[in-house]
C-alpha cells in the first residue's frame, strides 16, 4: 500500500495597487487576469465566473454554452483571504473525488500597513497636503510635517497651526506633537546648494567601507514609463506578435494580438489618430504581406497619405463599395493571406448608408480571424448591440487617457487608478481579452 504526501508550495507576489483592488481582481474580476488559453473546455473560452461566496464555484463557459466547474470556494474573507479547491487532475480532467483535490489559499497583505512585522518600512514624501492617495494615507503610522505653504494646511494634517510660519528655519517641523529640527544637507534653504550637498552625500555613501568591503551593492535606479518612444527603436515583434509601444510592467516592448476586434478610444488630444498610424506601421513591420485597408469618412484624413496602406477608401460611397467587395471575397474564399481593416471615426459612420455594409464586412472578417480596428468616441461603443457590440466582442483595444468608464463600458474590465491630468499623448491602457496594461504608444516615425 502506498501513500501520497502533499507538499505545500508558497509563492509571494507584489502588486502596486490597493489591497481591495487586488482582492477584487483576483476574485470577482478573475477573467481580466487569467490567460484565455488556460482552460479544459472543448471549445474557445467565452467567460470566467467567480461566485463570491463560500460554497460558490469558479466556472468556465465556452462560446458554445458549455460549462466547466473546476473549483469550489472554501473561504471568502475580503479583502484579506480567499481559498478555493483545485478540482483538476494530473490528466487535466475535472476531479470529482474531493479527497484527491488540492487547495489554493491566497492571503492579501498591504505592505504599507502591515509590512513592519516582516521588516518592510516606508519613508514617503509629498509636497502638498493632498499629494498622497487616500488608500495609502490611511496606512501611515507617523507623520513629520514641515513648513507648509498655507496656514490651513496644518489643520488638515492634524497638527497645530500656530507653531510653524514662513520664517521658520529650514528643516523645522512637527512630529508626534513635538517641534523638531531636522538636519538639512547644505545647511541652507537654497535649493541649488541643497541639491549639490545631496549629490556629495550620495558619493560619500558609495565610498563608505560598508559598501566597498561589506558586500553591499548599490540600489538599482528606479525607472519609469517613458513619455516618448519611436517605433523604429522597438523590435518588430515579441513572441511572434506585433509591438505597439512600451508597457509599464516590464518597461519593455509590449505586443498585441493582431486578430479579432480592436477598439481605439479616448478624449480629444489623447493621440487617437497617431495611434492608428502607429498600429498601421506596427502591422506592416510585423507582416509586410498583410493587406491593410483604411476606411475613413474624411476625404482629407491625414492617415490617408501613410505608405503602409494597401488601399484607402474615403466617403460613404467608396466605403459601401469596398465593404461589398471585401465581404464577397471573404465569404467566397477568394481572399488569400492576412487582412486588417482600420476604420477611422467609426462613430461618424453610424446612421449612414455605410453602417450596414460595414457591419457585414466586419463580421465576415472576424469570422475568418481577421483583424478589425475601430476608432471613435467612447459613447459610440456604449451599446452592446449592432456594430458597437460586434466591435467590442474581443474585449481588446486601446483606451487612451481614460476617465475610468471605458473599462466596464467597452472591455468589461476594471482599470487601475489613473490620473489623466498632464499625461502625454499616447498614454493609456492596452487591453487584451479584458486584461489591461498601461503603455506608451510608440510614434510611427
Amino acid at each position: 500500500m502506498s501513500t501520497t504526501t502533499s507538499t505545500p508550495v508558497e509563492v509571494s507576489i507584489d502588486v502596486e495597487v490597493p489591497i481591495e483592488e487586488a482582492f477584487d481582481v483576483f476574485t470577482r474580476d478573475i477573467a481580466s487576469r487569467w490567460p484565455t488559453e488556460h482552460h479544459i473546455l472543448q471549445t474557445e473560452l467565452a467567460e470566467m465566473v467567480f461566485e463570491p461566496r463560500v460554497g460558490g464555484q469558479i466556472i468556465d463557459r465556452g462560446v458554445d454554452g458549455s460549462e466547466c466547474r473546476w473549483a469550489r470556494v472554501l473561504a471568502y474573507d475580503p479583502p484579506d483571504r480567499v481559498m478555493f479547491s483545485w478540482d483538476i487532475s494530473l490528466e487535466w480532467q475535472v476531479q470529482t473525488d474531493a479527497s484527491r483535490t488540492s487547495d489554493v489559499e491566497v492571503r492579501f497583505t498591504s505592505l504599507a500597513a502591515d509590512g513592519r512585522p516582516v521588516g518592510v518600512h516606508f519613508v514617503i514624501s509629498v509636497d502638498q497636503r493632498t499629494g498622497m492617495p487616500n488608500a495609502l494615507a490611511s496606512a501611515v503610522q507617523s507623520r513629520l510635517v514641515l513648513r507648509m505653504a498655507h496656514a490651513d494646511d496644518y489643520g488638515f494634517l492634524g497638527v497645530a497651526g500656530d507653531v510653524l510660519s514662513k520664517d521658520s528655519a529650514p528643516g523645522r517641523g512637527l512630529l508626534n506633537g513635538a517641534e523638531v529640527q531636522c538636519a538639512v544637507l547644505g545647511g541652507t534653504c537654497e535649493v541649488v546648494t541643497q541639491a549639490r550637498a545631496v549629490v556629495e552625500f550620495g558619493d560619500a555613501m558609495r565610498l563608505a567601507p560598508s559598501m566597498i568591503h561589506g558586500g553591499m551593492s548599490e540600489a538599482s535606479p528606479i525607472r519609469s514609463l517613458t513619455h516618448r518612444v519611436l517605433m523604429d527603436d522597438l523590435p518588430a515583434e515579441v513572441e511572434g506578435r506585433p509591438v505597439l509601444g512600451v508597457g509599464s510592467t516590464g518597461l519593455s516592448a509590449l505586443p498585441f494580438e493582431a486578430r479579432g476586434s480592436f477598439v481605439v478610444t479616448g478624449p480629444s488630444g489623447s493621440g487617437r489618430t497617431t495611434s492608428l498610424a502607429s498600429l498601421a506601421r506596427s502591422l506592416r513591420r510585423w507582416n509586410p504581406a498583410m493587406t491593410l485597408h483604411l476606411v475613413t469618412p474624411r476625404r482629407s484624413s491625414e492617415l490617408a497619405v501613410l505608405p503602409d496602406w494597401t488601399e484607402v477608401v474615403a466617403g460613404t460611397d467608396e466605403i459601401v463599395a469596398l465593404a461589398a467587395r471585401l465581404q464577397g471575397e471573404l465569404q467566397e474564399g477568394r481572399h488569400r493571406g492576412p487582412m486588417s481593416i482600420v476604420v477611422e471615426r467609426m462613430d461618424d459612420l453610424a446612421g449612414t448608408a455605410a453602417e450596414l455594409p460595414l457591419t457585414g464586412v466586419v463580421k465576415a472578417c472576424l469570422d475568418l480571424d481577421g483583424f478589425v480596428v475601430a476608432e471613435g468616441e467612447t459613447i459610440f461603443f456604449s451599446s452592446g448591440f449592432g456594430l458597437p457590440g460586434l466591435l467590442k466582442s474581443s474585449r481588446s483595444g486601446l483606451a487612451l487617457q481614460p476617465d475610468g468608464a471605458e473599462g466596464q463600458m467597452i472591455f468589461r474590465s476594471s482599470f487601475p487608478a489613473f490620473n489623466r491630468a498632464d499625461q502625454p499623448e499616447g498614454r493609456g491602457f492596452l487591453v487584451q481579452r479584458g486584461r489591461p496594461e498601461m503603455l506608451q504608444v510608440a510614434l510611427p516615425g
